[in-house]
């Protein structure tokens, strides 16, 4: 971090110190992050077409819709979630990071990692219910075959 000083327009004489960056911040947000897969510039082809589907005139007459393609891999993105072009491009190359993550990482990779977390909750889910319900008819049964007379005279049949 480098510092200099500047002089301040609302007082004679006083100087502050103000700090900055080296590089601008948005430089600072790599395309790596946690995944370890490196998008190069070089590496990708990036086309803007007209957007399509619900929207009418708004969505289809800009050309804000991102098609981001991985020359090395053959993988491509399509990104239309907002009407401004520099959020649909960081939205492309987030999606196409995470499918060339899983593309080189396979079941190792992030998402294929979230996926099965998911589907462990949800089996997880389905045996307890499937527990609860086994529980549930075994009880029935038992009052069921009980005798309410301690004689043997059972009403409940």
């Amino acid at each position: 971090m480098l510092a200099h000083r500047t002089s301040s327009s609302f007082v004679l004489g006083v100087t502050r110190l103000q700090a900055f960056l080296p590089c601008p911040l948005a430089r600072l947000s790599t395309t790596q992050k946690d995944s370890g897969v490196v998008l190069n510039e070089s590496d990708l082809e990036e086309t803007f077409i007209h957007g399509w589907g619900p929207g009418g005139q708004a969505i289809n007459k800009t050309a804000n819709c991102v098609f981001l393609k991985h020359l090395p891999t053959g993988l491509s993105v399509k990104c239309q979630d907002g009407r401004d072009l520099q959020l649909n491009r960081a939205i492309a190359r987030k999606r196409l990071q995470q499918r060339l993550d899983e593309y080189f990482k396979g079941s190792e990779s992030d998402i294929a990692r979230k996926r099965r977390e998911l589907q462990a909750k949800e089996n997880n889910r389905y045996s307890r219910a499937k527990r609860r319900l086994e529980m549930k008819s075994a009880f029935k049964e038992a009052i069921r075959s009980r005798s309410i007379f301690p004689d043997g005279d059972n009403i409940s049949k």
